[in-house]
């Protein structure tokens, strides 16, 4: 469809003759014989109330009113072609807006890649970023607040209205003040933490976290002596403030600085394996949701 198909028949018929000042002509641009041509132009005159043409044996000329008729509808066909390939750009997930939400963990790694490259790719989405917990990411999900969220999954959070995909696996690794004895290891085993000063996550901030650190030191049965439980990046500063060590996910490996030794953990195998999900609503509307997917997913799956 192009806008012109939008115009009346009267119209198109108008434009023809002004655009080839010549009836005959007129009437083969439109495949039409001039009879009835001549006479589509006469009731657009009627229409619009005012002659668009004068007319004699040898010659067609447009009127000052035809003349500025025709570049208003000029002007008309113009937008009106703008505003299909916006709507067909819309329709694609080129145009329009898209809220991304998003945990802190998140922002570490996996967040400002895509967006740089969704940034690029897309530069005619406008782009929100939301950071909060994953229950009120999940809220703002189910509300139709939020497009896509990146965020961590428990129990508590499933709901049947949202598909949860993959968007990146990580290892645990230790994180110790630069004069901790274990910081001179290459490598932590968990049961060097046995007995420990451990900096946790909080049940409130990272359920995700608090939970999977549980499992993991109740399989191994540790014990550290958890002396303070945060989220991140605060948990890390109490790190080098040498109030304990702590587990964290391996995106966070370089903050602090020289004041922080980050090891990885020799024994732990899979249940030390943290996930991140961009979840969706199954019947998401934006079409700018699977575009944002698309860049997202083929770099983890690869």
């Amino acid at each position: 469809m192009d806008a012109i198909s939008l115009l009346s028949k009267q119209a198109r018929a108008f434009m023809a003759v002004a655009e080839a000042l010549h009836f005959g002509r007129a009437a083969q641009r439109l495949h039409i014989s001039q009879p009835p041509l001549s006479q589509q132009v006469r009731q657009f005159e009627q229409q619009v109330g005012t002659p668009l043409f004068v007319r004699n044996t040898r010659s067609v000329q447009l009127t000052l009113a035809g003349e500025q008729l025709l570049a208003s509808l000029r002007q008309i066909l113009h937008d009106g072609d703008m505003a299909l390939v916006r709507a067909g750009r819309a329709a694609r997930g080129e145009l329009g807006a898209l809220t991304v939400g998003f945990t802190s963990s998140a922002a570490y790694r996996v967040l400002p890649d895509i967006i740089a490259r969704y940034r690029k790719a897309y530069a005619g989405i406008e782009l929100a970023l939301v950071e909060r917990e994953s229950a009120d990411l999940l809220d703002g999900l189910l509300a139709e607040r939020i497009d896509v969220a990146l965020m961590r999954r428990h129990d508590a959070l499933d709901d049947s209205r949202l598909l949860f995909e993959i968007a990146e696996r990580e290892p645990l690794i230790a994180a110790l003040p630069a004069r901790h004895r274990l910081a001179r290891r290459r490598g932590i085993a968990l049961q060097d933490l046995h007995g420990q000063d451990l900096v946790g996550f909080s049940v409130s901030g990272s359920r995700y976290f608090h939970e999977l650190l549980a499992k993991l030191f109740a399989s191994a049965n540790v014990r550290p002596n958890i002396v303070h439980q945060s989220v991140l990046p605060t948990i890390l500063a109490l790190v080098e403030a040498e109030v304990g060590v702590a587990l964290v996910p391996a995106s966070v490996a370089g903050l602090r600085g020289s004041a922080v030794r980050y090891r990885p953990l020799l024994d732990a195998g899979p249940a030390a394996i943290s996930t991140l999900y961009a979840v969706r609503r199954h019947d998401s509307r934006n079409p700018a949701v699977p575009r944002f997917m698309d860049l997202l997913l083929p770099r983890t799956k690869a």
